[in-house]
């Protein structure tokens, strides 16, 4: 009889013990996946410099494709492994003139860049890369990350030279000659661009 209690209260509480295991892995499976980007919202903003004093000239792409996106259990963690795709077409600074250089004399020389195509890739809350696809030339720069409600604001600044892109820039040092001119005389186009994002995720 003693034995067949024993035998009783074992199961008992291997049953009670595996209840409470599946109980715990519904629980961890409803804090999964909470965070989601939100496609539409995605934005890039870019800052190129010309003459020797630096002066910023800024613009935007207009459309901002994601390509693949996975939900994460923080904002950030959203992001992590976001691929997207920009068309060059899209380039818009408030200037149809440079506009036209831009996509004619600078992307259009390059090669396979009808799409500027990337990946993010996040370390920490607040850092992390960006991959970025031009000239048939795959490079990374570094990212900083900051978010204020459910959006996320994320920059960076590339070096035009790492993705060899020579010829575009002479072609579009010659044709922005006179416009890259500053008070000293001399024309410069500086090869460093600094990039700017932002994208919600929704919870």
């Amino acid at each position: 009889m003693k034995k067949t209690s024993l035998i009783i209260l074992c199961l008992a509480i291997f049953t009670s013990f595996t209840a409470c295991k599946k109980t715990q892995k519904k629980k961890t499976k409803k804090v999964e996946g909470i965070y989601k980007v939100v496609d539409s919202t995605a934005s890039v903003k870019w800052t190129a410099y010309k003459t020797t004093e630096k002066l910023p000239v800024s613009g935007v792409f207009k459309t901002v494709n994601i390509k693949k996106s996975v939900a994460g259990q923080s904002i950030q963690s959203a992001l992590n492994n976001l691929e997207f795709s920009i068309p060059v077409s899209s380039v818009f600074s408030n200037n149809e003139e440079r506009d036209g250089k831009l996509k004619n004399l600078f992307f259009g020389v390059m090669q396979n860049t009808s799409l500027l195509t990337g990946k993010i890739h996040v370390a920490e809350d607040s850092i992390g890369t960006l991959d970025i696809v031009m000239n048939g030339t795959t490079n990374s720069i570094a990212l900083t990350f900051t978010t204020q409600d459910n959006t996320v604001y994320f920059k960076g600044t590339l070096s035009l030279k790492d993705w060899h892109t020579n010829l575009a820039m002479k072609a579009l040092n010659k044709a922005c000659f006179n416009q890259h001119k500053g008070k000293d005389g001399i024309s410069k186009t500086w090869d460093e661009v600094l990039v700017e994002g932002t994208i919600v995720v929704s919870k």
